[in-house]
Formats: structure tokens, sequence, C-alpha cells
């Protein structure tokens, strides 16, 4: 293949995974999102299994947009000043049809977002495997951890390493030295 052809397909490869994340924030944003961002209203566990799935989809969506957009533009083969500047391009472009975009139309448009929640869901199961594979890293890591790990921070190390979304991770307080300066 030539060197125009890989380009043509990183970019519409870039594009889809953007527009496909796109799709999955407008979803998470929409009318079945809580104030706090990445919680859903409701406490079933269909729904947290969807958070979840959403919430890997998007990362893994992000990351193949990444890739692909890299290669369609090639930062590598120019100049460093050069090529810094189309890949930090690249990644403003992708920012904002990946998350700005869809984010503010999920806002301005909650009855699309809700229109598009059965969709956003039918395309979410190809990254069940996905899911499934760091659900099982999550656990194995956590059964050999917690065993090092005092009793009193067992809770703090779980909602850590876990996929679900960490409300209730409490940071220890971290003493300062401040200076009057009155």
């Amino acid at each position: 293949m030539s060197a125009a052809t890989l380009s043509l397909i990183g970019t519409v490869t870039a594009l889809v995974a953007c527009a496909w994340a796109g799709l999955l924030v407008m979803v998470q944003e929409g009318p079945g999102v809580s104030a706090s961002p990445g919680t859903r209203t409701s406490t079933s566990v269909d729904s947290a299994r969807c958070e979840r799935v959403t919430r890997v989809s998007r990362i893994a969506l992000l990351f193949v947009a990444g890739v692909a957009a890299s290669e369609a533009i090639g930062w590598w083969y120019q100049p460093f000043g050069a090529g810094m500047g189309r890949a930090g391009l690249a990644l403003a472009l992708l920012y904002l049809i990946a998350e700005g975009l869809p984010r503010s139309a999920a806002v301005l448009m909650p009855k699309l977002a809700a229109a598009l929640d059965p969709f956003a869901r039918l395309t979410l199961s190809p990254f069940t495997p996905l899911v499934g594979l760091i659900s099982l890293t999550t656990l194995e890591l956590n059964s050999n951890i917690i065993i090092n790990i005092k009793p009193g921070k067992q809770d703090y190390s779980v909602n850590v390493l876990a996929v679900n979304p960490a409300t209730n991770v409490i940071i220890d307080r971290i003493d300062f030295l401040f200076l009057e300066l009155s």
C-alpha cells in the first residue's frame, strides 16, 4: 500500500473512532446521569455494568483514534517542532470531536442523548471481552495486594484499583507548613 492510502485509512479510522467515542460520551452525559460526572442516577447492577463498559469502551476508542491519527500524520517523519505541532493539532481535533462537542451537545440537547442511548448500548458489545479482562485483572490485583495492606487502608486500595466509579475514595490529609505574609 502506498503512503497516501495508509494516511487515508488512518484518518478515516481516527475520525470513526472519535465519532464512536463521542456517541458514548454524549450518552454518558445525557439525562440518565446525575450531577456528579461519571455516575448514573439509578443504582442497578446493570446500569453500573453498562457505565463501566461505556467508560472502558471510550478509553479504548480514544486509544485507537490516537494511534490511527498518529499513523495518518506521521509526526515522527517530520522535524521535531513540526512533528510536535502536527501531533498537538491532531490531539486537539481528537479531543474536540470525541469529548468537547458531544458533551456540549448532550447538555444542550438532552432528548437527543436520551434517544441515542439504546443505539449506543448496542455498540458496546465488541468491548465486553476487554472489560472482562480488566475485571479479572482487577480482582487478581486486589486479592494479591489486600494481603499486604493494613486493615484500615484496604477499602482505599480496592476503590483505587477498581474499574467502577470511585465515589467514596478518601485521600489521606497532607500537612502543609504555611507562612503568614501579613
